[in-house]
């Protein structure tokens, strides 16, 4: 694999690691657990008010087509707790209602979400164009200041280093260079190999599997401001 493939692997792997750190941020969340358990609760709640609904238009045209009960219309009736067409019109009613005011409920409890992300987009990029279209950029991935904080205990801070001092790294340079004499570690080689593959990216907002830079951009948003 090439100097600049490595590289490409590289980052991916970084970014790969990043992204399942802050998912992992996200479901240890309480708010966003509490959300998630608000939403799980309402979807249940819909499938038995719907559930409901069917069983007993179900047996309400069953009766006006006078056909014969079978296992399955008993059992409708017996989980409703009754067979009378009034009470069962009534059930239906109700729960027809029921289901409309949850699903109001869904629909405010989604759009308040979708303000706040819209504040929140807003303040971390105040754009009129957020605001027109109300689109909101992704923030389900870590900022730019969390990824700076997840890499600076690991990469640390750049000090001064003597490299030709360390028996060590004279070795490996001397290594490196016997070896791998086709892979030159001057400045200028290493940044011609660079400028050759960055040629060969595609845009940052090309689609598809396009390179390390549109993996960044699509995948953890505020990447660009860093």
């Amino acid at each position: 694999m090439s100097p600049i493939g490595w590289l490409n692997a590289l980052v991916y792997a970084a970014a790969s690691m990043i992204i399942d750190d802050a998912k992992e941020r996200r479901r240890n969340d309480p708010r966003a657990k509490r959300e998630r358990e608000w939403f799980a609760e309402k979807k249940i709640q819909v499938h038995r008010i719907k559930d409901a609904i069917v069983r007993a238009r179900a047996e309400l045209v069953r009766q006006r087509e006078r056909r014969p009960r079978t296992d399955k219309d008993r059992r409708n009736a017996q989980i409703l707790g009754t067979s009378n067409a009034a009470e069962l019109e009534r059930i239906a009613i109700e729960n027809e209602q029921r289901l409309e005011i949850v699903e109001e409920r869904i629909q405010l409890r989604k759009q308040e979400i979708r303000r706040k992300k819209l504040r929140k987009a807003f303040q971390a990029q105040p754009s009129l164009r957020v605001l027109k279209n109300g689109k909101i950029p992704r923030i389900d991935g870590p900022g730019a200041d969390e990824i700076e904080r997840f890499w600076e205990p690991i990469l640390g801070r750049a000090k001064e280093s003597k490299p030709r001092e360390c028996e060590y790294l004279r070795e490996w340079e001397e290594t490196m260079r016997s070896e791998y004499h086709e892979f030159s570690i001057s400045e200028a080689r290493v940044e011609q190999e660079l400028q050759k593959g960055i040629r060969h990216m595609k845009p940052w907002k090309a689609p598809g599997p396009d390179g390390i830079q549109a993996f960044w951009c699509k995948s953890i948003p505020g990447v660009s401001a860093l």
